[in-house]
């Protein structure tokens, strides 16, 4: 299982930059660390916020695909069963206590949701929810949790929905993506103003998709179609939204086939500059997050993320993964656990950004002289240091972006 998501020698989008790193076959490719902007001659310099952002992601296997007895007979038929592993979903999701959860085979059924959007639901005193139901009559599709604003003594970053697009493939795998734009604002202990003072703008957009599980060959193309559709939404509403330089998510269920290297929708995603949360940390592929109906284990779900290579990147905070998990941590990561886990096919992927103003040194200090207390959240971290220099835990495949 173990691999990155590969570029395979091709471009990455053009930053007018220029990279030099030593390649290693050992470690993840796709981290690309904020260079230098040839252009001033001055480099540029990452300075870590406080707070985090917390990005899950988790295939529930709905009820209505859920085999039972035979293949004529599915969860959906057994209400009480359904019932019970939605109350541990629901257990689940709370336990995790991510900012934003992207679930897939997310059911369209009414009681189904009650456990999810419902007045008494934990899930939705905690969460606002966007879904988008799969074409074709589908009875599944994805849904997308926001944490809700806490109070304003909180130590949290707030995030609300500013946006919401639906994406349909409209290919005969009646897949969908839902791309949402966040607006994200400091924890409220730091200075009254700091939102105000903050240099940059604090939105980012995140899509989560279910991709075809690959059958045979042509199912196996249809899911890199799928995702160059859901790259290009991002694309096409940074465009056409004035928002070149925004960050970027993905999440979600890609059914890959269980290595990094040679599937097509991660080198897909290598060569256009993204990167996997989990790859940047731990060095290595989530190992086991899923077992098929074939009962193969494999590596499927996935965190992704990608700084903009827009000249307006910088006008954006910009995230580092700091940390990820398959949840629950308790249990190996390498292989399909025996016990302690029946609620999913699929275990959930949790992983951690540091937000990061991306800048020159003087462009940057100005929050921090502004504030009232140089141990304010949004002071630059004693840790900063000159983005120039390639990251320890990365490498390229090439020694040089142009």
């Amino acid at each position: 299982m173990a691999g990155s998501f590969r570029n395979g020698g091709s471009r990455v989008p053009d930053t007018g930059v220029s990279v030099s790193a030593s390649p290693s076959s050992s470690t993840p490719i796709w981290f690309v660390p904020p260079v230098a902007d040839t252009s001033s001659g001055i480099s540029v310099t990452e300075h870590v916020l406080a707070g985090s952002l917390t990005i899950a992601t988790f295939n529930i296997l709905a009820p209505c695909w859920k085999p039972m007895r035979s293949d004529w007979d599915n969860e959906e038929g057994h209400p009480t069963i359904w019932k019970d592993r939605a109350n541990e979903l629901v257990k689940v999701i709370i336990n995790i206590d991510a900012d934003i959860i992207c679930l897939q085979e997310y059911w369209f059924n009414a009681q189904f949701r009650e456990f999810f959007e419902g007045k008494s639901s934990p899930v939705a005193a905690k969460y606002e929810c966007r879904a988008f139901r799969r074409t074709g009559r589908k009875p599944d599709g994805v849904a997308t949790f926001v944490r809700r604003p806490e109070s304003k003594s909180s130590n949290r970053w707030s995030y609300t929905i500013a946006d919401t697009v639906n994406v349909p493939f409209n290919d005969v795998g009646q897949r969908v993506a839902l791309m949402l734009r966040i607006h994200a604002e400091p924890p409220s202990s730091s200075t009254a103003d700091s939102s105000k003072t903050l240099p940059v703008k604090k939105d980012f957009l995140i899509a989560n998709t279910h991709l075809t599980f690959p059958h045979h060959a042509y199912d196996y193309e249809m899911r890199k179609r799928q995702m160059a559709a859901t790259l290009d939404a991002l694309t096409k509403y940074r465009v056409q939204h004035g928002v070149e330089g925004m960050y970027a998510f993905v999440a979600g269920d890609f059914n890959a086939n269980g290595s990094e290297d040679k599937d097509n929708v991660c080198k897909l995603l290598g060569s256009s500059g993204w990167r996997s949360a989990f790859t940047d940390v731990t060095s290595r592929s989530p190992g086991v997050t899923h077992l098929t109906h074939r009962n193969e284990q494999l590596a499927v779900d996935f965190v992704c993320h990608q700084r903009s290579y827009s000249s307006h990147a910088h006008d954006y905070i910009t995230y580092r993964a700091t940390a990820a998990i398959v949840y629950p941590p308790t249990l190996p990561h390498d292989t399909w656990p025996k016990t302690g886990w029946t609620c999913s096919d699929h275990r959930p992927v949790v992983a951690t950004f540091t937000p990061i103003l991306l800048g020159k040194t003087s462009d940057i200090a100005s929050p921090a002289s502004s504030s009232s207390s140089s141990s304010s959240p949004l002071s630059p971290s004693s840790e900063s240091q000159p983005s120039s220099s390639p990251s320890s835990t990365s490498s390229f495949d090439k020694k040089s972006v142009t």
